[in-house]
């Protein structure tokens, strides 16, 4: 398999008594290396389900910054540097690329007396080069074991892998730069199959203007991403849209909350539903004038949605079509309303919606 069982440590959740290990492939990804947390017994079907894993295939990706669009500043004491381009940027451009360098499975919580240790093992058994990378990371802590733990905490990526979808984080310690905005100009997204990490800009980005991304879901009002941002990142946003002035603020507030509520009408297949495409058209412009570019495939797919519930074909194949050359810079080859859209696209008269509002 490649991977090499470093150490092993047992979890106070596991009735079965299985330890969790470190295993190391030292090869993969061109000589970065990628270390994994996992219960022995689970590896083997990890390998299985994900062929990147598999030790005969070469895996490559391009983290010298040299080579990307961007240039990051340096770590100032607790603040991050900024991220910012090396020259204009369109929406189909390549931001970043890479595989992680750590995994962590599983969903449990670790003792902290023992969690601070268990990562930075997983870092020190990493090839020189790799282990300087996330030495640069952004971390808070007045011990070691602290800093790893923040570094896990505040800079991992949650996704699902393995044939039963379990969760896990990884670490990719350039994505790590990138700073928070609650109307980010860079999405990112992570291929659960091949496990790579992709970035890409939401409109056009000018050169030298700063390269950001959304910790949070930023379809909330302005208390609720101050509130779960302090909670979860320690982290007062001072992006321009928390900036607002008051009056401006509420404005907001209040189409983010008619955006919710849209959401739930349209949700609603129920007979006597007061779902229109008046209302779906709406949640466009809504999703438009909050600069939430990151939904608009979803928008777009309600959208065709009702526009195929009341007949109009054309409306819904034009739908979808946004909706899908959207969702593939943004959400990859996982988004969850992809063969929804495909078949809006390519047969709407065969889709569920089809003349559904139409029915009495």
């Amino acid at each position: 398999m490649g991977f090499v069982a470093q150490a092993c440590y047992p979890h106070p959740s596991q009735a079965d008594g299985e330890e969790f290990c470190i295993f190391l492939n030292l090869d993969f990804n061109d000589g970065r290396g990628l270390s994994i947390l996992i219960q022995p017994s689970a590896l083997p079907e990890l390998v299985w389900h994900h062929a990147v894993l598999d030790s005969r295939r070469r895996v490559f990706s391009a983290p010298d910054r040299k080579t990307n669009p961007w240039k990051a500043g340096d770590i100032r004491g607790k603040n991050r540097g900024s991220v910012t381009a090396t020259r204009k940027l369109g929406i189909s451009d390549l931001v970043f690329y890479a595989h992680p360098l750590l995994i962590v499975t599983g969903e449990h919580s670790w003792p902290e007396e023992i969690w601070g240790e268990v990562l930075q093992n997983m870092v020190d058994v990493l090839p020189y080069e790799s282990r300087q990378r996330v030495s640069k990371m952004y971390g808070l802590g007045e011990t070691t074991s602290e800093w790893f733990r923040s570094v896990f905490d505040l800079s991992g990526f949650d996704l699902g892998i393995g044939p039963d979808d379990f969760g896990a984080t990884v670490i990719i310690p350039e994505a790590a730069a990138f700073r928070h905005n609650c109307r980010p100009n860079v999405v990112w997204h992570m291929d659960a199959q091949t496990l790579e990490f992709h970035m890409y800009p939401l409109r056009e980005i000018s050169k030298g203007e700063e390269l950001t991304i959304s910790y949070i879901s930023v379809v909330a009002e302005w208390e609720e991403r101050q509130n779960v941002l302090k909670e979860f990142y320690n982290l007062s946003c001072t992006c321009a849209q928390c900036r607002l002035p008051p009056p401006e603020r509420e404005r907001a507030d209040n189409q983010i909350r008619r955006i919710l509520d849209i959401h739930d009408v349209l949700a609603n297949w129920n007979t006597g539903s007061n779902a229109s495409i008046e209302m779906a058209e709406e949640l466009i412009t809504l999703h438009k004038l909050q600069k939430l570019d990151q939904d608009l495939p979803e928008a777009y797919c309600f959208a065709a949605r009702e526009y195929n519930a009341v007949g109009n074909v054309r409306k819904a194949r034009q739908y979808a079509s946004l909706a899908l050359n959207k969702a593939i810079y943004i959400h990859g080859n996982g988004w969850r309303m992809a063969q929804d859209a495909k078949k809006l696209e390519s047969f709407p008269e065969n889709h569920w919606s089809h003349q559904r509002r139409l029915q009495v």
